[in-house]
């Protein structure tokens, strides 16, 4: 009624934001399989299939003898689905706080291998016809200019600027990574399990895109970019860690839409779901990430407001339905385990039934 008062969990909610351990304090199902489990086990198996198909991805050297690393990586795909499938159910309820917190973020260290692996299948299975001439023409139609190669132009020789965004860049890893464990040392262990199961089907689906739409980001078609490299950018720490990790790794084919922007503007929705006032600092967070992906020739800005227009409405469904979501497909995924637990249970009864009859 609209004259009832709240109580001060309710208006402590309304002020911070509603948590799904707010909402349902029970931990996640320890012990049984869980939705987050068999999503990185389907994409396993998917880039299994893949390595089989195009195994020329280099090869390993094993006692002098030579492998194709596609064979061997489709081999490795295939041992990772059985474990996600079989390791984490070893975790029961009572397990110690460590392996909780090993079952709940397995997940997170997977994230870096899928994506470059990705990255390399993507190259053979798109070759010849990367997607950049075409977002590149739809940046020039719709700001008259290219602005990577603008924003270098106007601000690479500014020391501070430069730190500035070269370290946000980098903080959206940091923050990828630590902000779903916040629930975790809050004692709300099923938020971060849904925190943990929806970050990873976004990285995982836009992994799979990356395989069938190839852009190579600016610095890999621009030519001035490709050219200038990052050489004409003056800073310090994070500039120059940067340029030698530009320098050593090749991450073309993983442009539109970017998951930088992507992630970090769902981890503002998950955050605000929770506490409300995290938007205080991820918010200004996403706001440097999208423009450092631009300014650092990473991204198109057109991959930018590609990522905003996925992310925005892709947040606001999560906000409302993520806690039904994972939980429903959680459940889901344990009521054959239920109905067999209660069969054997039912067994025993009657065993214990016909000796008592005895």
């Amino acid at each position: 009624m609209r004259g009832e008062l709240k109580t001060a969990p309710e208006e402590a909610r309304g002020r911070r934001g509603v948590g799904l351990a707010a909402l349902d304090p029970t931990p996640p199902p320890y012990g049984r399989l869980w939705a987050v489990d068999v999503l990185i086990a389907a994409v396993a198996l998917v880039y299994a299939l893949l390595s089989l198909l195009w195994p020329a991805t280099g090869s390993y050297m094993v006692g002098g003898r030579g492998f194709l690393r596609g064979q061997v990586n489709a081999a490795l795909f295939v041992l990772l689905a059985c474990g996600v499938l079989t390791l984490p159910r070893l975790v029961g309820p009572g397990a110690p706080r460590f392996f909780r917190f090993a079952r709940l973020y397995y997940p997170q260290a997977l994230i870096a291998p899928f994506f470059f692996e990705g990255i390399i299948l993507s190259n053979l299975i798109d070759a010849g016809h990367a997607k950049d001439a075409l977002i590149a023409a739809l940046d020039g139609a719709l700001f008259g200019f290219q602005p990577s190669v603008a924003f270098q132009a106007a601000f690479s020789g500014n020391f501070a600027f430069n730190e500035l965004l070269f370290s946000a860049y980098f903080l959206y890893f940091v923050e990828l990574t630590l902000m779903p464990w916040i629930p975790f040392f809050r004692r709300r262990e099923r938020e971060a399990a849904a925190q943990v199961f929806i970050m990873m089907l976004l990285c995982l689906c836009l992994d799979l895109w990356y395989l069938v739409f190839w852009v190579q980001g600016p610095k890999y078609w621009i030519p001035e970019l490709v050219q200038a490299g990052y050489t004409q950018f003056k800073g310090g720490l994070f500039v120059g860690f940067y340029r030698q990790v530009a320098e050593g790794i090749t991450l073309s084919g993983a442009a539109f839409p970017s998951t930088h922007v992507a992630a970090s503007v769902l981890l503002c929705f998950l955050g605000w779901r929770s506490d409300r006032r995290s938007l205080f600092v991820t918010l200004p967070l996403a706001l440097l990430i999208a423009f450092s992906t631009v300014y650092l020739y990473a991204h198109y800005a057109s991959d930018v407001l590609a990522s905003l227009f996925l992310a925005f409405p892709l947040g606001a469904v999560l906000l409302r339905h993520l806690p039904g979501l994972e939980g429903r497909l959680t459940a889901l995924l344990a009521r054959p385990q239920t109905r067999a637990a209660r069969q054997v249970a039912g067994l025993d009864k009657d065993k214990d039934r016909e000796g008592n009859l005895a």
